[in-house]
């Protein structure tokens, strides 16, 4: 790795007011990169330019909304009653820096392991956007979560985004992320998902992927659950461009479940759907259309 792109890589992440913890584990990953990736995954500074609000189109929907625009959340509309009761929810940057106790020790450690491959650790070393959630403790959130993320393809910036769901011991979400595309320029999208699940919780994830013809997309969505935790994932993949993808389960608590149901409108689509069964009368269900 060049002197001069890890110098590069930490002016960037100093500059955004990162803390020091990741900005060492951006470093860390970049340096530890072995092979050529593809060249759509170029390793350079992460940009954070600021999109135009102009160009979100925010799609109506019921629930609580949260929508980030290229790098920047342009709406976040949690209630102060959930906020009152510990929930967090934020974009991923302010989490590092206003939650890293709940954050720090989730971050591509139990779920996603930095160390997987150089996809891995160039998104370590590349994020640009993202969100956090944290549920603490039996807290069941009624309605759901809807987070629409759109890339701003106006600009020649990846968009490298992650997301991180921790729900605690007995609590309850529903977390509906849809994706699309504004603009025309050719970009990388490499959106991945941590969901952590302690014992008795329930998250339902859905996903509505729309990435244009103009976008590559890589992306992994990978859960953690403890005992009787149960995790359902609904993934619809209609994306126009090449994609590639992983979905993996780490079933490590007893009783624990795993509902995977992924459809894709793109015969250009590869998946690797893989499971973990670490836990005693774990159950395992895998559906593709």
């Amino acid at each position: 790795m060049e002197k001069e792109i890890l110098e590069d890589i930490a002016s960037a992440a100093n500059d955004h007011g990162e803390p020091h913890w990741f900005v060492d584990r951006r470093l860390d990953a970049a340096q530890t990169i072995e092979m050529n990736l593809p060249n759509e995954f170029l390793l350079d500074a992460p940009n954070f330019k600021r999109s135009n609000k102009d160009l979100s189109e925010v799609t109506d929907s019921p629930g609580i909304k949260i929508v980030q625009l290229g790098q920047r959340i342009i709406k976040n509309e949690l209630p102060d009653a959930l906020d009152d009761q510990g929930v967090v929810l934020t974009d991923i940057f302010s989490a590092f820096r206003e939650h890293p106790r709940l954050i720090q020790r989730y971050f591509m450690d139990k779920v996603i392991d930095a160390n997987e491959s150089d996809f891995t650790k160039y998104h370590l070393a590349m994020i640009n956007s993202g969100v956090f959630l944290y549920i603490p403790k039996n807290i069941q959130i009624d309605l759901p979560i809807d987070l629409q993320m759109i890339q701003d393809s106006t600009v020649n910036v990846p968009f490298v985004s992650h997301v991180l769901i921790v729900a605690e011991e007995g609590s309850q979400v529903t977390f509906k992320q849809s994706s699309k595309t504004v603009g025309e320029v050719n970009n990388l999208a490499q959106p991945f998902v941590e969901i952590v699940a302690r014992a008795n919780s329930v998250v339902n994830y859905e996903s509505l992927d729309k990435f244009s013809n103009n976008t590559q997309v890589h992306f992994e969505r990978q859960g953690f659950l403890n005992r009787d935790a149960k995790i359902n994932w609904s993934i619809s993949l209609q994306n126009e461009g090449k994609t590639t993808g992983k979905v993996f389960n780490n079933l490590f608590g007893s009783n624990s479940t795993a509902n995977v149901d992924i459809s894709s409108e793109n015969v250009d689509t590869k998946l690797d759907l893989g499971v973990n069964k670490h836990g005693k009368n774990v159950n395992y269900t895998e559906t593709f259309v």
